[in-house]
C-alpha cells in the first residue's frame, strides 16, 4: 500500500471521525494514552534471559527471591505454602547462593515489579504490588488480561497462557516460558501444545493450555500489527477487488488517492472496507 493510500485514509478518517463513532475514531486515528511498563519484546527477552541464563527453582510464593538460606527458610517455614514447598527443597538447596526462586505467576509479577537479578536485594530487586500491578494468583492474572481467548490461532508473543492453577507466557515460535515444578523444576522453556504438535528442540516438555490473553501492562501493538500485516488480504488490481468494495475503491483510484505500489494496486481488504464505509457516508463524493 502506498503512502498516498495511507494519507488519503487518515485524512478521511479524521474528517469523518464523528460520523464513524468515537470508538472507531480512537482506534484508527486517535491513538492510545495507555502508559505501558514494557513492550512484548522486552517481556519476552526478560523471560528468556531468566530461562536460559539464570539458575532457578520453583517454590510457591516467591517472585524472584534470591535462593539464599534466609529466603529458602522463609519459603519453607512461613505462610500457607510452607509445607508444600518443602518437597522442592533439594532443588532450592542445589542453587543456594547462586540462583532465584519463582512460582508461576511470581515470574510474571516479578518482572513487572522491577526484578533485576540482584542477589543482594530481598526480592532480587523487585518491589511488591507496585507499578500498578496487583498481587494476585494465576487465575487472578488471567482475569486481568484483555482479549482472553481459547482460540490459539491468533496468539502473539508476550501473551499470558493459562490453565487451571498455572500460568506462563508465550514467547513465540511455539515456545512458552514458565516456572513449574515439572521437568527441570524452575523457570524453563516448554512447548505450547496448542501451537506445536510435537515437543520442540530446546524445550523441557510440552503441554496444552486452556486460554491466553494480553497482559494490560504490556504494549503488544508492534506484535499485533506484524500479525495483522502477515494475515492481511491484498488485491493486486481493481478487478480483483470484491464487487461489494469495488465502487468505493474505484472512486479513490479516479480521485488519484490510490496509486498502487509500482506492482499493481495492492490495496488491503481493511482499506477497502474503510473506503466503503466512507463512501456510504458520502465522504468520497
Amino acid at each position: 500500500m502506498s503512502m498516498g493510500n495511507d494519507r488519503f485514509l487518515w485524512d478521511k478518517l479524521l474528517s469523518a471521525g464523528a460520523a464513524l463513532g468515537q470508538k472507531f475514531y480512537d482506534k484508527f486515528a486517535g491513538g492510545s494514552s495507555m502508559n505501558y511498563l514494557m513492550t512484548a519484546d522486552e517481556l519476552c527477552a526478560a523471560l528468556m534471559d531468566i530461562a536460559d541464563n539464570r539458575k532457578t527453582a520453583y517454590m510457591l510464593g516467591p517472585w524472584g527471591w534470591p535462593a539464599n538460606e534466609k529466603m529458602i527458610a522463609r519459603a519453607t517455614t512461613q505462610g500457607s505454602h510452607a509445607q508444600t514447598n518443602r518437597q522442592w527443597l533439594p532443588r532450592a538447596n542445589a542453587i543456594k547462593g547462586k540462583g532465584f526462586l519463582f512460582d508461576c505467576v511470581g515470574l510474571i509479577k516479578g518482572i513487572l515489579w522491577g526484578w533485576r537479578a540482584d542477589p543482594g536485594r530481598t526480592y532480587g530487586g523487585a518491589g511488591y504490588a507496585c507499578n500498578g500491578v496487583p498481587d494476585c494468583d494465576a487465575r487472578g492474572m488471567i482475569n486481568l488480561c484483555r482479549e482472553v481467548s481459547t482460540d490459539f490461532s491468533g496468539i502473539v508473543p508476550g501473551e499470558a497462557v493459562w490453565l487451571d492453577g498455572h500460568i506462563g507466557v508465550y514467547v513465540g515460535g511455539g515456545v512458552v516460558v514458565e516456572s513449574t515444578p515439572a521437568w527441570k523444576g524452575g523457570v524453563q522453556r516448554s512447548t505450547c501444545g496448542n501451537v506445536a504438535e510435537k515437543q520442540l528442540p530446546g524445550t523441557a516438555g510440552r503441554r496444552a493450555w486452556t486460554k491466553h490473553g494480553s497482559l494490560p501492562w504490556v504494549d503488544y501493538s508492534k506484535k499485533k500489527n506484524e500479525k495483522e500485516d502477515k494475515d492481511m488480504v491484498y488485491f493486486k488490481t481493481l478487478a480483483d477487488v470484491p464487487e461489494w468494495y469495488r465502487g468505493a475503491v474505484d472512486k479513490a483510484v479516479k480521485a488519484g488517492a490510490l496509486n498502487g505500489d509500482g506492482d499493481g494496486l495492492n490495496v488491503s481488504e481493511d482499506l477497502c472496507r474503510t473506503l466503503t464505509i466512507l463512501d456510504r457516508l458520502g465522504k468520497l463524493d
